[in-house]
This record gives structure tokens, sequence and C-alpha cells, in this order.
């Protein structure tokens, strides 16, 4: 058998091209995260290990994280490192995927920068607590999926802190569905424990209630939760208020266990501050209207008891607009 020899002088440009291609690793388009938050950091360092192009988009373009960048620290493992990431008001190319992380009170802003063309058919997991989810109808492709975050972070100055124990997220996305892979993918290098379910309503009940309990009693008394629950003339107030935001979850979801959402509360991390009591403590609102709103008409509607939560959002109410 004989082999032609091969002059490289003689070679195209066009082979030396395709050989250059097939010697490069593969290059994957960039994952664009939007949000200016705690979770959108954390999102952003635990996938970067995976996929390093990582954009983060928010309601402006943060310069700061690609200049300075933040230093994540594990309070579970210790670990610490220092991560930057490139930003950009808006998707300016197609992406693989795309991660909504936004505060519900910044959501509207958010998602105007994100709308794009460019997005095409690429996957969009949506962690903001929205009761009305059609808000995405016609901004997005029908490949967008909703996703609930369970773990407390903290960001302050550079410093993004992940407390307590290990973190979780229930993905609503059928396993066999066709992003489902992609998505994977994504957290394979991260120690997120990803639950999915297919009840997308169930989800976020169960995720908003126990949320909101903590978000408004840590902003009634200007405390963090870990104290009221310490404290026994305080601690008296958690349980009335879990029994009357379960009861209107229940009128939508067939189960929701207050024991479950208790102890969740009880074990919340000591240096844990909600977003709408740091919101607060600046003379901002917050997430106030989203919530209020979110368990106040079911219960109007519905004729629930919502003692509580009106003591509760009336005192809030008269501070910020003091």
């Amino acid at each position: 058998m004989f082999f032609k020899k091969i002059n490289n002088k003689n070679k195209t440009e066009e082979t030396l091209s395709a050989e250059v291609s097939e010697q490069m690793p593969e290059k994957h388009a960039p994952v664009y995260i939007i949000g200016d938050n705690a979770l959108t950091c954390y999102l952003a360092a635990k996938i970067a290990p995976v996929r390093k192009t990582i954009i983060i988009s928010g309601t402006s373009e943060n310069t700061s994280l690609s200049t300075n960048g933040i230093t994540f620290k594990e309070e579970r493992t210790l670990q610490k490192k220092h991560c930057t990431f490139q930003t950009s008001f808006m998707i300016r190319e197609k992406p693989e995927a795309v991660i909504i992380a936004a505060s519900p009170h910044k959501i509207k802003a958010a998602t105007a920068a994100a709308a794009s063309k460019n997005i095409g058919d690429a996957p969009i997991l949506c962690f903001t607590p929205l009761k009305n989810f059609n808000l995405f109808t016609g901004l997005f492709n029908e490949n967008i999926f909703r996703a609930f975050f369970d773990g407390y972070l903290s960001l302050e100055n550079q410093l993004l802190s992940q407390l307590g124990r290990q973190p979780s997220v229930t993905l609503c996305m059928d396993e066999k569905n066709s992003c489902f892979p992609v998505i994977k993918e994504l957290f394979s290098a991260s120690d997120i424990a990803i639950h999915p379910e297919t009840n997308e309503t169930s989800a976020f009940w169960n995720y908003l209630t126990p949320y909101a309990a903590g978000s408004l009693l840590s902003a009634y008394f200007n405390k963090n939760l870990a104290l009221i629950t310490k404290d026994k003339s305080l601690r008296d107030n958690i349980k009335p208020l879990v029994k009357e935001l379960c009861a209107i979850a229940r009128s939508e979801i067939e189960t929701i266990n207050e024991d479950d959402i208790l102890k969740k509360l009880y074990n919340t991390p000591n240096s844990y501050v909600y977003p709408l009591q740091a919101e607060f403590s600046l003379g901002k609102i917050g997430e106030l209207d989203s919530l209020s709103s979110c368990f106040l008409d079911i219960s109007q509607k519905k004729k629930l008891p919502d003692t509580e939560i009106r003591k509760i959002l009336n005192k809030l109410y008269n501070i910020i607009l003091a």
C-alpha cells in the first residue's frame, strides 16, 4: 500500500483552516444570566467551571463584575474563590442558554433588556418567582421553564457568601424534554441538587410560602429570622402567619405542610438577611408589592383569613410611605 506524501507548503488555506478547527476544543455559545442580585452571581460562579463564557446582564451594565469581580465563599466547605464575569446590557449573540434570576420588582426592566431575537430556541430558565408567568408570553420562545432556588445567599459589597446547608433547585421540566440535558450539564460541575418537578403550581407555592413568611417577619421586626425564632415574645408570631399563608396556598394546590415550613424557618442560618429586610433597612419597598399581591388577591377572592398578613403588611406600608 502506498501513501501520497503531502507537502505542507502546498496545502490550501481552506485545508489548513479545517485542520486547525479539528484540533481546537469545541467552543460553546455563551450563557447569559439576567439579574443583579446574589442569586445571579451565585449561579454564574457555579456554572463557570462548565461554561467559561458567562455573561451577566442586569438592569444596567455592571462593569464592576468584569473588573473587580467578586469573592465567593461557601460557609459549609470554607472554600473561597475569586470570580470575574463579562457583562452586557443586552443579549448580543446567540446563547447556549439564558437564566433569569432578577428580583420580582426588577423583572420588567430586566426582561426588557433580555428580550432579543438572538435567543432563538435556546432554553430559558426563570428563577424569578412570579405568580403571573404570562408576563413572558410573546417576549421569549416556548422553551422557557420555571425554577426555584432553595438556599441562603448573601451579597455584601464584593463578597458573595453561601450560608448553611447545600442548596437545591426545583426545576419545572420533564426529564424527557429535549432541553433537559442542556440544563443538567450546566449544573454538572456544581454541588447543587436538581429536583425535576412537572407541577409548576405546587413548586411555586411550596417555594413562596416559607420565603414570604421569612421575608415579612424579618422586615416587620427588623431582625434576622434566626433572632426572631430565639425570642419567645417574637416567635409566637410565626405560627399564625404560616397558618394563614398555607391556607391561601391550599386554595390552589392539594398539599402544603405547615410543619415542614416551620422547621425550615427555624433552621434559617443565623447571619442570613432576607432581601426584603435588607431593602427596608435602606428605605426601599423591595419585593413587598409582589409578595402582598400574591396572597391578598387570593384571600379576598376566596374569603380566606388574612388577619396576620394584613397586620404585618399595614405596618410595613406605613413605614415605607411615612
